[in-house]
């Protein structure tokens, strides 16, 4: 016999796990040492006339009747087969059905003359077929199961759906496999309830290969394998949370709570699979069932008795995240276009809206405009064009899934607009001919405003900002001539009057001078502070710059001070120095366009002439905190970690653990804690953590653990901390990888 898992598809190997091809084979079960005698069985073959049908240049019938052959050859001389077919004596009779080979041992040969010589006229009363097959087989009496196959769908006004479940309830132990023998996947849906109503297989065969497949399994594997003893039947449903929308497909596995073996059982795909969930077969006991989607999961513990007929996994996706590129000011009285981006991937089959609202709006007949984002578009960025409001002011952008509750908004981002925006530019000084860069427009967002570059008169063509847009931003790309480019952009004003004006410039070139002007709105806000728990000391700022676009000075401040302090300094990397006497703080940081450049800078104990024993000054927590409504999304350049914070949550600077060799493990270590966690946070790469109770997923940057039970609440956190948590790679040097972790656990717990 052919190697299971290389023929049978994924799904239908989860849909036979009765065989024990799954369940037996991980689960050590007892099974009868063989059978008594193998079911009795017939086949009902179609001799209609669209058996005439050619695949690949060969007529159906051709290759049915070389296929049955092939497989017959392999039946026992023991096993109970018959052959019944229709519509192959007379055209346009619904009558036309006959008992050809009574079931009865040996019979192979016999059904292979019949089929042979099989003449394919008539019509397709495959319902009628099955029933008289089913009469035939004594199935109120014995067990009994039927291989029907057919290249057509039911034409005599029956209903093969209702006939399975009428058989199911009158049987004893029936059941009906389907093969549809070059049916379409649409074609297949009408006739697979047959066989799912009475637990079979709808098997699609689309060539020889295909059906010889097919009749090798519902004639050969499915009679012949061993059967389980004392296996409970029941159906695994998928149970959506609030906010999750049916997904494309789920992947499905079980594990069993006494031993740890770990069952796939494969995937469900399209609509109709995943609403239907899955036919299953286990022994009794404990077992975790789990369903994973593409940005959605979940999972539950049930223990399988002989009462169990359905089991629903909840599922649930992570919170959706989102940011707003620029939050203004917009011209007021004209439209304008909000550029999104999803932070994560988004649900498959799940719309969302962006709507613009007077700030603080909590009613949402108060909404101005809106549009739609799906979640099948692509990740990245997406733009959004809304109305103007009618006076000018601070508004809201919020983000919904549905409903009409704004306490439910995913997201809300405050934008302004005023009666006089100014267009401004937002890109790098100096770039390289003909490379592609990223920038940003301010103050006139509109689709069909125009950008172009001028040199000494000299102008490029203009492009509309929509065709400047993809999903990862606006772009540009550079002139291969060297040279200053004054940045253009056009666009009408409230009179609808075309105007145009500089809102940038930008060197083209290798070398650039130090008299290069800079672009408008080229420097970048910079804020930076000692982490809290040296709140108080007095210090005094310095920065270098390392590898800027443009030459840039020393930044050195006179003022010395104890508060945060703000800079404008050029993109690229700087060293951060701030000396408060015996203290000093030091970091490397990069300063990005575009992004929020706060930085902590940590101290340095080699630097500091207190050494590593610098007196503590204070118990404030050094880390983040989310105080808003809404989630908040942090970003620690010095780690290079970004991940969204919920409402009331908190979490400890990254850092990068050190081994006492000195190196620095590639994944940073976070601890997050909530207004539920007490004193049981959530850990990601923990260095420190009491192995018992705890639990452990692995993420794209490492280990993210927590203890076991915690309130829903923490649980949904974790999920989503998991999901969407991303580290640059800035930092570390070796990947912490699992086995790191569970080694790092098991010291822990010494």
């Amino acid at each position: 016999m052919r190697n299971f898992n290389s023929w049978v598809p994924t799904i239908l190997r989860s849909a036979i796990i009765t065989s024990t091809l799954l369940v037996g084979a991980s689960m050590g079960l007892t099974y009868a040492q063989e059978l008594a005698s193998h079911p009795r069985t017939i086949i009902v073959m179609d001799g209609s006339g669209s058996m005439w049908g050619q695949i690949g240049g060969v007529p159906k019938l051709q290759i049915a009747r070389e296929t049955v052959g092939e497989v017959l050859s392999n039946v026992p001389t023991n096993m109970e087969l018959g052959l019944l077919s229709y519509g192959h004596r007379r055209k346009g009779d619904c009558g036309d059905i006959e008992l050809v080979v009574p079931p009865a041992p040996g019979t192979s040969s016999q059904i292979l003359d019949a089929v042979n010589t099989m003449r394919f006229l008539g019509k397709t009363p495959l319902s009628e077929a099955v029933r008289q097959a089913a009469i035939s087989l004594r199935f109120t009496e014995d067990q009994a199961n039927m291989v029907l196959i057919t290249d057509g769908l039911e034409t005599c006004s029956a209903d093969p759906c209702a006939l399975g479940n009428e058989l199911e309830a009158a049987g004893l132990d029936f059941t009906v496999h389907v093969v549809g023998f070059g049916l379409s996947e649409d074609e297949g849906k009408q006739v697979s309830c047959l066989a799912e109503n009475t637990g079979g297989l709808y098997l699609q065969a689309s060539d020889a290969e295909g059906l010889a497949d097919a009749l090798t399994q519902t004639i050969l594997v499915a009679q012949n394998e061993p059967v389980p003893m004392g296996v409970v039947s029941f159906r695994l449903n998928i149970n959506y949370e609030d906010g999750t929308s049916r997904p494309t497909e789920v992947a499905l596995s079980a594990t069993n709570l006494e031993n740890g073996e770990v069952i796939d059982l494969g995937k469900l795909v399209g609509a109709e699979q995943v609403v239907n969930g899955l036919a299953v077969e286990f022994i009794p006991g404990p077992w975790r069932f789990n369903a994973v989607g593409p940005v959605a999961s979940g999972n539950v513990e049930v223990v399988i008795d002989a009462q169990t007929r359905q089991v629903d996994v909840p599922f649930g996706a992570a919170a959706e995240q989102f940011s707003l590129m620029n939050l203004g000011p917009y011209q007021l009285g004209q439209d304008m276009m909000f550029v999104l981006r999803n932070n994560a991937p988004l649900q498959d089959n799940a719309t969302y809206s962006v709507n613009l609202f007077p700030a603080g709006a909590t009613d949402y007949d108060q909404r101005i405009d809106f549009t739609y984002k799906f979640g099948n578009e692509e990740d990245g960025y997406s733009s959004h064009g809304l109305s103007s409001p009618q006076t000018a002011g601070d508004y809201e952008v919020i983000i919904m899934q549905g409903g009409y509750d704004l306490n439910d908004a995913l997201a809300r981002f405050p934008v302004s607009y005023v009666g006089a925006a100014v267009p401004q530019w937002e890109g790098p000084t100096a770039v390289q001919p003909g490379e592609r860069f990223e920038f940003k427009v301010f103050g006139q967002v509109y689709r069909l405003n125009r950008l172009w570059l001028e040199n000494d008169g000299i102008e490029t063509d203009d492009i509309w900002l929509d065709n400047l847009f993809d999903v990862s931003g606006f772009h540009l790309t550079a002139p291969n001539e060297l040279g200053t480019y004054n940045v253009w952009l056009g666009y009408k004003d409230l009179n609808g009057d075309r105007q145009r004006t500089i809102i940038g410039k930008i060197n083209v070139g290798a070398d650039v001078s130090q008299d290069a002007p800079l672009a408008v709105s080229g420097l970048e806000n910079v804020s930076v502070r000692v982490p809290k728990v040296y709140t108080g000391l007095m210090v005094q700022w310095s920065g270098v710059p390392i590898d800027v676009d443009v030459p840039a000075d020393v930044w050195a401040p006179d003022d010395i001070t104890d508060q945060p302090i703000s800079v404008e300094l050029e993109p690229g990397v700087w060293e951060i120095t701030g000396d408060a006497g015996d203290n000093v703080f030091f970091a490397r940081v990069e300063v990005i366009a575009g992004e929020k450049n706060n930085f902590i800078i940590a101290y340095s104990a080699s630097a500091s002439p207190a050494g590593p024993d610098a007196p503590e000054v204070g118990e404030e927590f050094d880390g983040f905190i989310c105080n808003a409504k809404v989630a908040c999304q942090i970003e620690h350049a010095q780690t290079g970690v970004a991940f969204t914070l919920p409402p009331g949550w908190r979490a400890e600077t990254p850092y990068f653990y050190q081994t006492a060799g000195g190196a620095l493990y590639g994944d940073p270590t976070i601890t997050f804690y909530g207004p539920e966690t007490g004193d049981e946070p959530i850990v990601l790469n923990p260095i420190r953590w009491m192995i018992a109770n705890s639990i452990c997923t692995q993420t794209r940057i490492g280990a993210i653990c927590r203890y076991d039970p915690v309130p829903d609440s923490v649980l949904q956190v974790y999920e989503m901390l998991a999901q969407n948590i991303t580290h640059n790679g800035v930092g570390g040097h070796n990947s912490l990888m699992s086995n790191n972790i569970n080694d790092l656990l098991v010291q822990a717990s010494q």
